[in-house]
């Protein structure tokens, strides 16, 4: 099993929720991982992997703008995060056998963490973040590691939802929570969800994610 992850800060409400709706069970596998940002106070150890890249020197802050700014010609120069992180999700498109969504948020907006793995058909998460505290999260692949036929089956659904065109459902998660969800009884399904944006934020954050082309595509 190989895998790749941004960071190891500790994931918010909004992130717990999103993999509630995938139902996980806590023996998930664990990912291998190579860190491309680097919480504080931790310094760069090797990792078993072929595919590490090289590390920013610093975390986005509250203050950054992470809109869009690498090369045209990258499949991931639309996502919101900074050129590691672009480069990033082109390696996962790389690696995971299915379609790698990735969001394009307004300025004022950053990657927070990120992993994926290749394991059980394979699954990544992605978490966003801005400078007031609110969170998008992502869940793409695998969306529960038990039963698939009834993956997410017990949050209310709301209505239709689109992510990139791709038909889904806005479900509530209890607590403010919004999700919208594609396809969670197979592989690949995909969330967006949020703890804090509106139903209608969270509709359009799904509606505005693009696909990271695979090498030629």
């Amino acid at each position: 099993m190989r895998g790749n992850s941004i960071g190891r800060e500790r994931r918010g409400l909004v992130f717990a929720m999103a993999l509630a709706v995938a139902g996980c069970a806590s023996t998930a596998p664990t990912p291998l991982t190579v860190y491309l940002t680097l919480p504080p106070g931790e310094t760069p150890t090797a990792t078993p992997t072929a595919e590490a890249t090289p590390s920013p020197t610093e975390e986005p802050s509250p203050s950054e703008t992470p809109s869009p700014s690498g090369s045209p010609t990258s499949p991931a120069a639309g996502c919101t995060g900074s050129e590691a992180h672009k480069e990033y999700f082109v390696n996962a498109a790389k690696d995971l056998p299915w379609d790698v969504y990735c969001a394009v948020l307004p300025s004022g907006w950053w990657l927070h963490e990120s992993e994926y793995e290749r394991a059980d058909g394979g699954r990544m998460n992605v978490a966003y973040t801005n400078s007031v505290g609110d969170d998008v999260t992502m869940i793409e692949g695998r969306l529960c590691y038990d039963d698939l036929s009834i993956c997410g089956d017990i949050f209310p659904v709301l209505g239709p939802a689109s992510y990139d065109g791709l038909a889904g459902t806005m479900r509530d998660m209890g607590g403010g929570g919004r999700c919208v969800v594609v396809n969670p009884h197979s592989i690949p399904g995909y969330t967006v969800c949020s703890g804090s944006l509106s139903q209608a934020k969270v509709a359009q954050f799904a509606a505005a994610v693009i696909k990271v082309a695979k090498p030629g595509s």
